[in-house]
């Protein structure tokens, strides 16, 4: 979670720890490179690193980009598409550009084996199974939904 580094991001120098072992040891910086957790501007950092991500690829991912700015909820992505071939372009574009973030999107639910099948199974909601025998409930903000249904 952190290492100690030359501060590349002018953002960085904000999310230092001074750390020693002991009080004879060096005093040593160290710059987080990942958003902090627990803390009450954790919500809006974690959107707002989403928000930067798909204004910055939105020419090279034009289509994770919409997705990551306008179907994300909370911590939730709640998507889809009409034929099987834009939805797999879809989960293609969104792997890519939330690698870019070194934030894989996790918990994937879908009723299409094929993209069930493309999908690594540590990446998705349930574990990897025919839809069929999946009857696990998806639940989002309130939302129920039965994937195989």
């Amino acid at each position: 979670m952190f290492r100690q580094i030359a501060v590349d991001e002018p953002s960085q120098r904000y999310q230092a720890i001074l750390w020693r072992p002991d009080g004879s040891s060096e005093l040593k910086t160290y710059f987080l490179t990942t958003v902090t957790y627990g803390l009450a501007c954790s919500p809006y950092l974690a959107n707002r690193v989403i928000r930067q991500l798909a204004n910055d690829y939105k020419n090279s991912h034009p289509i994770a980009s919409r997705v990551l700015q306008e179907e994300f909820y909370v911590d939730d992505c709640l998507s889809g598409d009409h034929t099987l071939n834009d939805a797999q372009k879809k989960v293609c574009q969104l792997f890519d550009l939330t690698d870019k973030g070194k934030f894989p999107l996790r918990k994937w639910s879908t009723n299409n084996h094929k993209i069930l099948s493309s999908i690594p199974s540590e990446y998705l909601a349930h574990e990897p199974k025919n839809l069929k025998e999946i009857n696990d409930v998806v639940s989002v903000l309130g939302l129920s939904w039965r994937p195989n249904n």
